[in-house]
């Protein structure tokens, strides 16, 4: 069976859709049409990630405004019940979103975790609206909280299925939603302060309207996800399978190459076999995903047929080396699916995802995954970073009022500008996430919030009170730079964070961090509200714990880095081969796979290529 024979059995086994015609393959605008229906499904997944956020966003400008009216004028309720209200939200999260990210990782699922998050919701919103006592009130806020922890898992999503190139960005674009929620908000308001009358026995005005108005929202985002949503696993495993039969289109094309590349390994064999009997080698990167199984078994006769006689455990290695498979940098082909596509086709429908916290234990898998100095600093950072955004948050109406004269118009248009700004920072953001390392927007970022907090310590305590003049400059610059930093560390703090963390556990992974940063949220109103009339002590502490972040970051510096560039230059610094730890030094660049004509035919060499560590040790132990 000739070499093109072979080929062409390997192309229809592997696709029998597809008809063969003078080695052209007639399907390409076929191919073609259902990329192009690919690309629409996935902007439509991302859409539905987008809308999470966005409704998670208005939620928080429709309902936060008027809640300690509602609440007082309503229930008559104490002080300290905005307080509670407000932290029950965060504490549902900080315990359902490992929980929901754990479910997601096990099930390979997200539809059915997104369904029940709004559902969630919309019971708690619901309960906001019929609003019969000031604890039903908070258990309904409590509810929405369990729902909110959808956004863990759409992080955990986007994180496991798409490459860390393209990460950043998307993660931008997510978390801008909520804040393009937040200039939006106002203008809901304005319409929902408007509206009174009765369903049924329960009334609709201005406090109970918020409810109402999510409750809709979410119910129709839920049907929107059960009728057109598609897991993302279905998404890009029907990506990969077309971008595979793309590939194969080009494969009659390089069929000269494919020889070249045959006449190279069987010449590597026929050193290799006259050299040493016991220790046949081939090059890892030269014999790689594009030999399939026929070509294989062609080079195997054909190093009998050429007289070459192999020993049991030559002949074993020669197997191993050509069923190789390449892994390539990105989406699923990086996860460990048991269902991953291979030569016979994509087999199974169900993403059966390794579960990797019971095959190492929970305790070792948490030991492992996350007591390392980077995954530390950045979580330390994502929680220092919103202690310090909430508490000055918590303080804004009271500090504003007292040192600017500042009234419910003004803060409006203040909180308007600064979502204006933060837009702006978080496009900034997209577009630098394409040149800039995630690291180095991060240390920006800290840097940036850190000279926020100086400015505030050194001008807030000795500003004389009710004088706008004079403030009004000084505290403007401090707050643009603290709005300024926030995009580059929530989102490239979390970007990073999931490409140190492994891809299939990133729905526990998300939840974690969700829920760190959630406890940011939980302690910093309740704190800074307590000690707001003691500027040098609020502000004190968190210039303090601010700068313990960006010195944990810098500290990690070299470590704050994905997992496969990670291990990239694990590799590139410590050989692979055990034979090259017996070389003592041994120079590689007279390695034939490290000369300029094998770059030219197969690609850079790193240095650390199984042939050419196995050369040298040939080369070492004949001169000896």
């Amino acid at each position: 069976m000739t070499r093109s024979e072979i080929h062409e059995r390997g192309q229809r086994a592997n696709y029998p859709s597809l008809q063969i015609s003078n080695n052209n393959y007639v399907l390409q605008p076929l191919v073609t049409s259902r990329m192009a229906s690919l690309k629409r499904r996935k902007l439509f997944m991302y859409a539905v990630f987008f809308s999470v956020y966005l409704l998670g966003g208005i939620e928080y400008a429709v309902i936060l405004p008027t809640l300690w009216l509602y609440l007082y004028n309503t229930y008559n309720a104490p002080d300290y019940m905005l307080g509670v209200v407000l932290s029950v939200y965060s504490v549902a999260s900080f315990f359902a979103s490992p929980v929901f990210g754990r479910i997601c990782d096990k099930t390979g699922r997200s539809k059915a975790i997104i369904i029940w998050c709004g559902c969630f919701q919309v019971v708690g919103s619901f309960l906001y609206f019929v609003g019969i006592s000031q604890w039903l009130c908070v258990a309904s806020r409590f509810i929405c909280g369990i729902g909110g922890s959808g956004e863990s898992v759409t992080i955990a999503e986007v994180s496991r299925y798409t490459s860390e190139k393209e990460r950043t960005g998307i993660i931008s674009k997510l978390i801008a939603a909520k804040q393009l929620a937040l200039l939006g908000g106002p203008g809901i308001n304005l319409v929902l302060r408007l509206l009174h009358f009765h369903i049924g026995p329960f009334e609709v005005n201005k406090y109970t309207a918020p409810g109402l108005f999510m409750a809709f929202m979410w119910l129709i985002l839920i049907a929107v996800v059960f009728i057109w949503y598609e897991e993302p696993f279905d998404i890009f495993k029907e990506e990969k399978k077309e971008q595979d039969l793309e590939t194969s289109d080009m494969s009659d094309m390089n069929s000269n190459k494919q020889r070249d590349l045959y006449d190279d390994v069987k010449q590597q064999l026929d050193i290799t076999t006259s050299s040493v009997k016991d220790n046949g080698f081939i090059n890892n990167r030269i014999c790689s995903s594009e030999f399939n199984d026929d070509y294989k078994q062609e080079v195997m006769q054909q190093c009998e047929m050429s007289g070459d006689k192999h020993d049991k455990d030559t002949r074993k290695l020669i197997d191993d080396s050509l069923s190789i498979s390449d892994t390539s940098d990105g989406m699923l082909s990086s996860t460990n699916f048991q269902n991953s596509v291979n030569d016979d086709g994509l087999k199974d429908d169900s993403p059966r995802i390794d579960d990797l916290v019971a095959k190492e234990g929970l305790l070792g898998f948490l030991y492992k995954e996350y007591m390392k100095d980077n995954v530390i600093a950045i979580l330390n950072l994502l929680f220092c970073a919103m202690f310090s955004q909430i508490s000055l948050e918590a303080m804004c109406t009271q500090v504003s009022l007292e040192y600017l004269d500042f009234g419910e118009m003004e803060n409006s248009i203040l909180y308007c500008l600064c979502g204006a700004e933060i837009l702006i920072v978080y496009i900034m953001v997209t577009i630098l996430s394409k040149y800039v390392a995630d690291r180095n927007m991060i240390l920006c970022g800290g840097v940036l919030l850190l000279a926020s907090d100086l400015m505030l310590l050194f001008v807030l305590p000795s500003a004389p009170k009710h004088d706008r003049s004079r403030n009004l400059l000084p505290m403007s610059i401090s707050i643009a730079i603290d709005v300024l930093s926030l995009p580059f560390l929530l989102v490239c703090a979390t970007s990073l964070y999931s490409k140190m963390t492994r891809r299939e556990t990133q729905g526990l992974s998300q939840g974690l961090r969700y829920a760190i940063a959630g406890l940011g949220t939980i302690l910093a109103p309740m704190w800074a509200s307590s000690v707001v009339s003691k500027p040098y002590l609020v502000l004190g502490v968190l210039v303090g714990i601010q700068t313990m972040a960006v010195v944990l970051c810098l500290l990690s510096y070299k470590r704050l880095k994905g997992l496969e560039l990670e291990k990239s230059d694990t590799i590139i610094s410590t050989p692979k081969s055990t034979d090259c730890e017996k070389l003592s030094g041994s120079d590689l660049s007279n390695c034939p796979a490290n000369s300029p004509d094998s770059h030219s035919k197969y690609g850079s060499v790193d240095g650390t290529d199984s042939f050419a560590c196995r050369y040298s040790t040939l080369k070492a132990q004949e001169d000896s």
